[in-house]
């Protein structure tokens, strides 16, 4: 394989609207598709393709790893946002997974979790059936009490036409406030999905829990301006869940924090911390690289420059505009072909990579 297709693997892109953009990204041998841009509304041409039914996105399925296979592609990553609720679920319309903080409530008034191990095992199903291997979800942000921001109540910026009411008004992400039942409630899912191969995410690293209200990674850069003890009770469920065995995947968000001084999602300080001090040998995942945070980070070029910098970091680039794929594949390519430190590092990346990919769902 040349260092054309290595790069390619490393890119999770969101999954074209034609059949003609999607076997052009099969040709260059792209790694995985996001089906549904995040948590935003599917656009109207998505669903023309997709259909909005199990049965419709079964056979769209079905069809792209049959198109895969033709081209003789290593199996793709299938991705969904399924955290639970009306937005950040594109399952939303047969399935009855509401959003997180829901159960955290229930959970907090009853210590039973009956009903989210019923939901989640009925949202794995269909993700079974439908042929998705791979979720981003679940949030193990710690939220900040009564917290009204990106992982709570978030006001999202979007068309209103295209949104119900309900799914203006809130998307309640975040468990809870409290550690202790973030890291009780996100085995649940983890577990279920581990059990069927699909690969769970926990995210967002460090935190976007305790971020000021008015700031919104998909708008602007933000600075996690906690002490280093709070710190390490924000970030204490991630170790939990490693030393559990219960994290395949943590997905990098952007933040400055004291972990780095730098853009978190591509600091390779991050990294290491994510390696040598929980001991961590799963994928680790660049939250979606168009976001403004990342805009605002590096400024002009930024496209290129994150993608260079995302890669040393992470195993995985998730980017929600298909049109960015080639400009920062070829950086990253060109980048490497002057580095063999970056080489070495994309081995290292597809290495985990294929180990993933070898028992999933597919």
């Amino acid at each position: 394989m040349g260092i054309k297709e290595k790069v390619s693997q490393l890119f999770i892109v969101r999954c074209p609207d034609t059949w003609e953009d999607i076997d052009y990204f099969l040709r260059q041998k792209v790694g995985g598709f996001m089906i549904g841009k995040g948590g935003e509304i599917v656009s109207k041409k998505q669903f023309a393709l997709e259909g909005n039914s199990k049965e419709s996105l079964k056979q769209f399925i079905e069809r792209l790893k049959e198109k895969n296979e033709r081209f003789g592609n290593e199996k793709l990553f299938l991705a969904i946002d399924g955290e639970g609720g009306k937005y950040f679920n594109r399952l939303k319309e047969f399935t009855s997974l509401r959003e997180q903080r829901y159960y955290g409530e229930l959970y907090e008034e009853t210590r039973d979790v009956s009903k989210y191990s019923e939901d989640v095992s009925e949202f794995f199903e269909v993700m079974v059936y439908i042929g998705f291997n791979m979720n981003f979800a679940p949030v193990v942000d710690v939220a900040m009490e009564n917290y009204k921001g990106y992982v709570a109540e978030e006001k999202i910026k979007i068309e209103a036409k295209e949104l119900t009411q309900s799914e203006i008004a809130s998307s309640r992400r975040a468990y809870s406030d409290k550690p202790a039942v973030v890291k009780t409630l996100s085995q649940i899912p983890l577990r279920e999905m581990k059990k069927r191969k699909i690969i769970g995410t926990c995210k967002h690293f460090p935190s976007y829990g305790y971020l000021p209200v008015d700031k919104n990674p998909h708008e602007v850069l933000a600075t996690l301006n906690v002490s280093k003890k709070k710190l390490v009770e924000l970030i204490s469920p991630y170790e939990f869940l490693i030393k559990l065995g219960l994290c395949p995947m943590i997905m990098k968000g952007h933040v400055i924090s004291p972990l780095s001084n730098v853009l978190n999602s591509t600091s390779n300080e991050v990294e290491k911390f994510l390696r040598e001090k929980f001991s961590f040998n799963g994928l680790s995942i660049v939250d979606e690289l168009n976001m403004g945070a990342v805009r605002q980070f590096y400024g002009e070029n930024y496209v290129k420059k994150a993608a260079v910098d995302a890669a040393y970091a992470n195993d995985i680039i998730l980017i929600s505009h298909p049109e960015t794929f080639i400009p920062m594949r070829d950086t990253i390519m060109k980048k490497a072909e002057r580095d063999k430190g970056l080489v070495e590092k994309i081995d290292e990346s597809l290495e985990r990579i294929y180990k993933a990919k070898d028992p999933l769902l597919y």
